[in-house]
């Protein structure tokens, strides 16, 4: 009965970050010209920072994405591990509300993007919510999960019923390999989505998008690097934009911030990551910068800093240019299809319990 208990409390947490972490503000509007007034960042010590300018609406949207994610699934894999069910051979499907959950511990190959490797996991644990599959997490211990990663796939939709998109997302864990000289050998996520409309239902809005976070402990820094696909034109000619992000954090008070972006009429390719459509270098906003010492502009300091003028204690721009140039290629593998369950290799499968 104790452990039913852990179980059915792990399912209400579940639920409840999903919720509240999985359907931030980068799924629903990550990259458009609408105002933000904030950003709290929380990945892998990094404590809040905050930002704003219109401008700079990507750096919030994929800061709160990112700690949202690994925020959550820290704590699924935490509550896993705590409950015991990971000591178990299999645990059958249980119930707790509209909720079902289940653990198997059938070998799967799944490809983890963050570690380049396709490990044959040993555990799945599965969430469906009604008659849904709706969220699949594999690993091989919840005690020591780096060492095949983890690797995550869930349907935002099933736990925010706002959303108009079925559309998965998928996020890997672990330690990078093969995505560029500055995050291999790191600790680190990718997470990627492919939808057929937005998932707010908004008319134009992205439908393609991976974002890459790693852990820099050698210089205290968190680096991110961001590209998504629209469905439309928000600010160039050709028939659909492409918005592109990278940005290096400080860890230590007061969390300065450099980021750089850019809006693409084209695929982009490493010359042209932060440009203004088709005219190079003309992106005049280049390079933002961002600390908590700034409390009453929201900790927004700047924007249109020139790398020669980025202050000390900054991440300098130069860091965030070879950022790019290593990880933008890498970063710039949008999914052409949409992500699929692994168990089922379709996208919208029913519950299989």
């Amino acid at each position: 009965m104790r452990n039913m208990k852990k179980i059915s409390y792990i399912v209400v947490a579940t639920a409840v970050f999903l919720a509240a972490s999985f359907t931030v503000t980068v799924i629903k509007k990550p990259f458009t010209w609408q105002k933000e007034v904030s950003l709290n960042m929380e990945f892998a010590g990094l404590k809040p920072i905050m930002g704003a300018s219109s401008t700079w609406a990507g750096v919030r949207g994929t800061a709160t994405f990112i700690r949202g994610v690994a925020r959550g699934v820290d704590t699924l894999i935490a509550s896993l591990n705590s409950s015991g069910i990971m000591n178990l051979t299999t645990y059958p499907s249980t119930t707790s509300g509209t909720n079902k959950f289940r653990l198997t511990t059938n070998a799967l190959n799944i490809t983890n993007d963050a570690t380049a490797t396709n490990p044959a996991y040993s555990r799945n644990f599965q969430i469906c919510v009604g008659s849904l599959l709706a969220m699949e997490v594999y690993l091989n211990s919840a005690a020591n999960p780096t060492g095949a990663g983890v690797v995550i796939v869930w349907q935002p939709k099933l736990f925010d019923s706002t959303l108009s998109s079925s559309a998965n997302i998928q996020c890997s864990f672990g330690t990078i390999a093969g995505l560029g000289t500055s995050a291999n050998g790191k600790t680190g996520m990718v997470c990627k989505w492919n939808t057929a409309t937005p998932f707010d239902g908004a008319t134009t809005g992205p439908i393609q998008g991976r974002i890459m976070a790693f852990d820099d402990t050698t210089n205290g820094q968190i680096n991110v690097i961001g590209l998504a696909a629209l469905n439309g034109t928000l600010a160039c000619t050709g028939a659909n934009d492409q918005y592109t992000l990278g940005y290096i954090a400080n860890k230590a008070s007061p969390y300065n911030t450099t980021a750089k972006w850019g809006w693409n009429d084209t695929p982009y390719a490493s010359g042209n990551f932060i440009r203004w459509c088709a005219v190079l270098d003309s992106n005049t906003t280049n390079a933002g910068i961002f600390s908590t010492s700034a409390s009453t502009t929201g900790y927004w300091v700047n924007d249109g800093v020139s790398n020669a003028n980025i202050p000390s204690g900054y991440p300098t721009g130069a860091a965030v240019d070879t950022l790019i140039t290593n990880e933008a290629p890498s970063a710039g593998a949008l999914p052409g299809a949409a992500i699929n369950f692994p168990s089922t290799g379709t996208a919208a499968p029913a519950c299989p319990f």
